[in-house]
């Protein structure tokens, strides 16, 4: 008898827990960073479409009175390519249309603002953090 009580506990443990798995990845899936964003001197922008985990998008980085500018467009194809990685962090890659190189890059995304981090070997004019905010749609 005491064997069976051990192991009907164990199996609502174990009930438990897949279901503390599964909820967890209900509130990832949740985050959805589809928009456009602008920072606060409105010369850096970025547009973001998110489908699932999987996030897209293009940026536009205007700096210096129009002396510097990184734009990529959307009939260029995707500029940002990200993914899920927590549960408001994506991780993925920026392709500057400026100089052509790839880098890594992280966004962080709190309520109706993003943070775009630009890792190791930073962009040539921008900072390696940029605070944007969702435009209105």
């Amino acid at each position: 008898m005491m064997i069976l009580t051990l192991r009907i506990l164990i199996v609502i443990v174990l009930l438990f827990l897949l279901t503390l798995c599964s909820n967890i990845n209900q509130v990832q899936s949740k985050v959805d960073v589809t928009g456009k964003y602008r920072d606060q001197t409105e010369n850096l922008t970025v547009e973001l479409r998110q489908k699932e985990q999987q996030v897209t998008g293009t940026h536009c980085f205007v700096i210096q009175e129009g002396k510097r500018i990184d734009c990529c467009l959307s009939d260029e194809g995707a500029s940002l390519k990200l993914k899920l990685d927590k549960q408001n962090i994506f991780t993925g890659i920026m392709t500057s249309c400026y100089d052509e190189e790839s880098r890594n890059i992280n966004i962080l995304a709190i309520d109706n603002q993003l943070m775009l981090i630009i890792k190791e070997n930073g962009h040539p004019f921008l900072p390696d953090t940029i605070l944007l905010t969702r435009l209105p749609k």
